[in-house]
């Protein structure tokens, strides 16, 4: 009698671990998908610029290429990011770049200058005051990259660093 109490409690609690590990499973592939239908095309977002302008996703360039870079001014791949596009800045300049990070103000403009990145009229830096990045997209690391065409469609969906030349590779057939 006593082994049969035990058995049940046991497979009681294991169809519960089971069943709370299936919910997780479901819950975060549900998740996953929304955010893949999200960026499909950009989305909606609002962003403040250094005098504490609003930008929306409104105010892009229209039929313009747009690469969205979310870093963060201590992680040495996004420095490499911002070296290697304004060695290319030239042949960025179809291309609407936006540099965002949640960090302050402060640490953005300071990294803007210190790669001459914000003297370019297609690049501009913003802070993501609503922390879009972070709580709509769940981005945790840094650099992430969004690539749009012309016509706003996501080509790719990047996570880490990639270089200018790669960047330009992957907008080529979008020109």
């Amino acid at each position: 009698m006593r082994k049969t109490y035990v058995l049940v409690i046991v497979l009681v609690v294991v169809i519960g671990l089971l069943s709370y590990l299936g919910i997780s499973i479901l819950n975060k592939t549900k998740e996953k998908n929304h955010i893949a239908k999200t960026l499909e095309v950009i989305p909606e977002f609002e962003f403040m610029d250094s005098k504490q302008i609003s930008f929306k996703n409104t105010h892009l360039k229209p039929n313009t290429n747009t690469v969205l870079i979310y870093y963060n001014s201590a992680c040495d791949f996004c420095h490499h990011e911002a070296e290697g596009l304004y060695k290319h800045k030239d042949q960025f300049k179809n291309t609407q770049i936006l540099f965002v990070s949640a960090e302050p103000m402060d640490s953005i403009l300071k990294f803007a200058n210190q790669y001459k990145l914000n003297k370019s009229p297609n690049l501009a830096f913003y802070h993501d005051t609503h922390h879009f990045f972070s709580n709509q997209l769940d981005i945790s690391s840094v650099p992430f990259l969004l690539i749009y065409d012309k016509r706003q469609k996501l080509i790719k969906k990047h996570k880490g660093p990639l270089n200018a030349p790669a960047i330009l590779n992957l907008l080529k057939p979008y020109e």
